[in-house]
C-alpha cells in the first residue's frame, strides 16, 4: 500500500486510486487498513513528510517548491504540516541540512 503512494511525477493518488490499483473495494481497503491500526490520511502523511524531507535535503528545493510539489495550496500548511511531523519548520529544517 505505501508504495502506491509514492509516484514518480510528485502527485499522490485519491484513495479511490489507490484501492482501484489494489483491485479492492474502497470500503474494503479501509476496513483493511482500520485492522491494521492507520488510515488512509495517517499513510497520505506518511508519505508526504518522507518526500518533504527528500526534496528539502537531497533535491534542495526552497520550501514554496516543496509545498506545491506535495500537493498543498498555501505555504503555511505545509509548515505547519512539517513543524507537527518533525518539531522545526521546514526552512530551519533545510537550514540545518
Amino acid at each position: 500500500m505505501r508504495s502506491k503512494l509514492f509516484r514518480d511525477s510528485g502527485l499522490f493518488p485519491t484513495f479511490t486510486d489507490v484501492a482501484g490499483e489494489l483491485d479492492m473495494h474502497p470500503r474494503t481497503l479501509r476496513r483493511r487498513l482500520a485492522e491494521e491500526g492507520t488510515s488512509f490520511r495517517a499513510l497520505l502523511g506518511e508519505a508526504r513528510s518522507t518526500v518533504a524531507v527528500d526534496l528539502l535535503r537531497n533535491v534542495g528545493l526552497t520550501v514554496q517548491q516543496v509545498s506545491t510539489r506535495l500537493g498543498y495550496t498555501e505555504v503555511s500548511t505545509f509548515s505547519h504540516a512539517f513543524k507537527r511531523w518533525y518539531g522545526v519548520a521546514p526552512s530551519e529544517y533545510s537550514r540545518r541540512g
